[in-house]
């Protein structure tokens, strides 16, 4: 039993909390408003006087904007050092941690798979000798376990427990009623031997009823086991199955699958492409304030 780890003394002590001073910010917004009235003033422009009038305008909205970024910049710059101060020592601090998790948990995880495979094997073995007590037999050709027309394909010796004992009780069915078939004929031969068979012929047809008798009686009197042939794994606590993937070949994705990648194509155009496959390259014009 593990007494030593005590992960709540982590979550002890208080946490430091920040309270920025917002009020540094009254300034930066009555120019921001000034600068939203001006700028509403020229929502459409009707003269060259009037556009030189709006370029002034944005030139010096840009810097309001500008400034407010430099005073933003400025006041979070501490906060961010310290984030980056927190992170940079948590992420040395559990450097070995988190590789020793993801060992001890694949070795679980291993343990648990062969722990399951080996009793997968075990009861399959099971099963398959339970077969066997029943004389059905594998023939490696057709992959069935045969007597006569009685028949169990060696798939179904890894269905679940609830599924294994219909599969072996129908096997069972089949080969008593194989059994009381062969026994009704030899009965409905005796009658015909009885009447115009020779002393030689109904001293054979005994041997074969007693014969027959022998062979068939641990089968009609047969009592089913339905243990499955092996015993069961503990269950692991916290596991769930998840569906993963892998691309093993990215040329036969389906296109809904597929993302442009538009990082690489603006760095092609902006380095002289003019031609993509696919892609509308153009020329547009922006206004750039300085």
């Amino acid at each position: 039993m593990v007494t030593v780890i005590t992960p709540s003394v982590i979550k002890e002590g208080i946490v430091e909390e920040i309270k920025p001073d917002l009020a540094r910010f009254d300034k930066a917004k009555e120019q921001v408003n000034l600068a939203v009235a001006e700028l509403n003033n020229y929502a459409s422009i009707k003269s060259v006087e009037n556009r030189d009038d709006a370029l002034v305008i944005l030139k010096l909205s840009k810097e309001v904007d500008d400034a407010i970024e430099k005073k933003r910049t400025e006041l979070v710059k501490p906060w961010n050092d310290g984030a980056k101060s927190i992170n940079s020592y948590v992420k040395e601090l559990i450097k070995e941690l988190t590789p020793a998790i993801d060992q001890t948990k694949k070795a679980v995880l291993k343990f648990q798979q062969d722990e399951e495979e080996r009793v997968k094997k075990e009861k399959r073995q099971g099963r398959i000798q339970q077969l066997n007590d029943l004389g059905l037999f594998l023939n490696e050709k057709t992959n069935f376990y045969l007597n006569d027309d009685v028949m169990v394909h060696a798939a179904n010796l890894d269905v679940n427990d609830n599924v294994w004992p219909l599969t072996y009780q129908k096997a069972v069915n089949d080969l008593k009623q194989q059994a009381e078939e062969k026994l009704n004929k030899l009965a409905e031969d005796a009658e015909m031997i009885d009447v115009f068979g020779t002393d030689d012929q109904k001293s054979e047809h005994q041997q074969k009823v007693f014969e027959a008798t022998k062979e068939t009686a641990p089968v009609i009197n047969h009592v089913p086991s339905f243990g499955g042939g092996g015993s069961s794994v503990s269950k692991l606590n916290g596991t769930a199955k998840v569906w993963k993937f892998e691309v093993t070949d990215a040329n036969q994705v389906p296109r809904e699958y597929l993302e442009v990648d538009e990082t690489k194509i603006r760095k092609a155009v902006g380095s002289g492409m003019r031609s993509i496959p696919g892609v509308r390259i153009y020329e547009d014009t922006q206004l750039r304030i300085r």
